[in-house]
C-alpha cells in the first residue's frame, strides 16, 4: 500500500484509505516555530511526530498551539468530509445506533508538555455549516492528558462502558462544561489518563452522557457532524514541544 505524508507548514487535510479518513497537521494557533511536524498514513496506521522549538502562538488566550489530528464524517471548520462515513447524522439518529469506535494508540511525550490525546466532536444547528457559534456545541473524550484540564469547571462524573484491552470495562470519566466558547464545551476526561491503550466504544454512550449536561433546547434535533482525534499541545508558557503517537482507527455500524 502507498504511504502517504504532510509535513508542517502544509497544513491542508488529506484523504487516506480512499477517503474514508482525513489527516491534517492542523496548527490552528501556531504563530511560528523551528523544527519538524509530520503526519503519516502507511498500512492503515497514522503516525504523527513533531519537534517543535522557538513556539509562538498566534492567541496565548486560546491557551493550545494545535491539533493535529485524523478525521471521519464532516469538518465543520475544514468543510470538508469523508466519503462512506455515518456522520453527519442527528442527536437522536447517533443515541439509537449502535456505530462503533475502536482505537489502539501509543503515545511518547516529554514529561512536561502539556497535551492530550482526545477525540472532538461538532453539533451543529444544521449539517455542513462552516463554522461553530452560539447554541451548538463541542464534546472532547479525552483518553490522555498531562499537564492540562479541559476549559470551564468540573460538574460531575460519569461512567461509560468500554471494551479496554479486550476486557469489558466501566470506565469513569470526569466531565467539564464551558457554556460559552462562545459555542457549548463539554469534556470528558479519564479519571486514570492512558498513555496506551486500546479502547472500542459506543458513540451514543458520550452523546447520551452530553445530553445530560447540556443546556441546548431541543438537542435531540441538532446534528453530529463528525469524529475527530488528535493531540492538543501546549500553552501560552510553552517554547517547545516534541511528541509522537501511532494510532490504528475504525469505525463500524
Amino acid at each position: 500500500m502507498q504511504c502517504l505524508e504532510v509535513s508542517w507548514p502544509n497544513q491542508t487535510p488529506i484523504y487516506v484509505d480512499n477517503g474514508r479518513y482525513i489527516m491534517q497537521i492542523n496548527m490552528w494557533n501556531l504563530k511560528s516555530a523551528d523544527g519538524i511536524a509530520a503526519m503519516r498514513y502507511c498500512n492503515g496506521t497514522f503516525y504523527y511526530d513533531q519537534n517543535l522549538t522557538n513556539i509562538v502562538e498566534q492567541n496565548p488566550n486560546s491557551w493550545v498551539a494545535g491539533y493535529p489530528e485524523v478525521w471521519f464524517g464532516y469538518k465543520p471548520w475544514a468543510s470538508m468530509g469523508t466519503r462512506g462515513a455515518p456522520l453527519p447524522a442527528t442527536v437522536a439518529g447517533v443515541m439509537g445506533s449502535n456505530l462503533r469506535i475502536s482505537i489502539s494508540y501509543n503515545i511518547s511525550v516529554e514529561p512536561s508538555l502539556p497535551m492530550d490525546f482526545a477525540f472532538d466532536i461538532w453539533v451543529t444547528k444544521s449539517p455542513n455549516e462552516t463554522s461553530v457559534g452560539p447554541g451548538e456545541q463541542e464534546i472532547m473524550i479525552w483518553f490522555y492528558y498531562q499537564n492540562m484540564f479541559p476549559a470551564g469547571s468540573q460538574v460531575g462524573q460519569v461512567t461509560i462502558p468500554v471494551i479496554l484491552n479486550g476486557k469489558p470495562t466501566n470506565m469513569t470519566f470526569l466531565v467539564s462544561r464551558q457554556p460559552s466558547m462562545p459555542w457549548e464545551y463539554i469534556a470528558f476526561f479519564a479519571s486514570t489518563p492512558l498513555k496506551s491503550a486500546s479502547i472500542e466504544f459506543r458513540l451514543a454512550d458520550f452523546i447520551k452522557a452530553a445530553a445530560q449536561y447540556t443546556s441546548i433546547a431541543n438537542y435531540s434535533e441538532m446534528w453530529v457532524d463528525d469524529v475527530e482525534l488528535g493531540s492538543e499541545f501546549g500553552s501560552p508558557f510553552t517554547t517547545s514541544a516534541a511528541l509522537s503517537w501511532s494510532l490504528q482507527l475504525s469505525f463500524s455500524s
